[in-house]
């Protein structure tokens, strides 16, 4: 087995797949449904390595463990943490109550846990931590976030902290596509564009300043909806 590498906090709707039909408040609209595609072999292959997945979502518990169940997802998860112990403000997410979970000490937390997410929303308010934001995810290979996750790992020496100061410290400027300015290539078009966010709108329960990093694939790495793995 694999030595415990550090845990990686999963949203669950538009990050992980589409599972908006499961929710009754929907009925009638016509949406995508299922889970990303190639989520299932990167979260084995990330298993692989010594990461533990958990879910981190502004859902109901009901909700998240029925979406978790129909689609199999629920065998890749450690825990799962739904809207009331993670959603207790208005804006952004705590995470405390999952390195509380694991028993892992707040100055670990830095460096073992990450955030991915599709929204600003999903940034972290009450712990520092690196948070990988990628808008409508659902839509793009997740063969991505893995390429991500491996580059923090090897430019951090295996801190998540770390290897985000190697991103931010060796982005470029350039005219990339989808965006123009300071941003670090991932191959095939793809960039990290890295920032330090406030998290004052949430009125932020930890530090002021987030280090986040926005993924910005290129046009060919977004997959077609009905390709979703079911």
């Amino acid at each position: 087995m694999a030595p415990q590498r550090g845990i990686i906090c999963w949203d669950l709707d538009e990050t992980l797949g589409g599972f908006r039909c499961y929710d009754s408040s929907y009925d009638g609209l016509d949406l995508p449904v299922g889970v990303r595609h190639g989520a299932f072999d990167c979260l084995i292959r990330l298993r692989g390595k010594g990461f533990r997945h958990v879910i981190t979502t502004s859902a109901s518990r009901d909700y998240a463990e029925l979406v978790l169940e129909r689609t199999g997802l629920d065998v890749h998860m450690s825990a799962v943490f739904h809207r009331g112990i993670v959603s207790r403000q208005l804006w952004g997410k705590c995470y405390r109550p999952v390195l509380e979970h694991f028993s892992i000490r707040e100055a670990d937390a830095y460096h073992s846990m990450i955030v991915i997410g599709d929204r600003p929303t999903d940034r972290p308010i009450d712990i520092n931590l690196v948070f990988v934001e990628q808008d409508r995810g659902y839509v793009y290979d997740s063969a991505l976030l893995e390429r991500t996750i491996e580059l923090l790992m090897e430019g951090g020496a295996g801190s998540f902290a770390r290897g985000f100061d190697f991103v931010f410290q060796n982005a470029r400027a350039g005219d990339w596509p989808d965006h123009r300015g300071r941003a670090f290539p991932l191959g095939d078009g793809a960039v990290l564009v890295p920032d330090y966010r406030s998290n004052t709108e949430s009125g932020g329960l930890g530090t002021n300043v987030i280090p986040a990093l926005r993924l910005v694939p290129s046009p060919s790495q977004k997959r077609d909806l009905d390709a979703f793995e079911l």
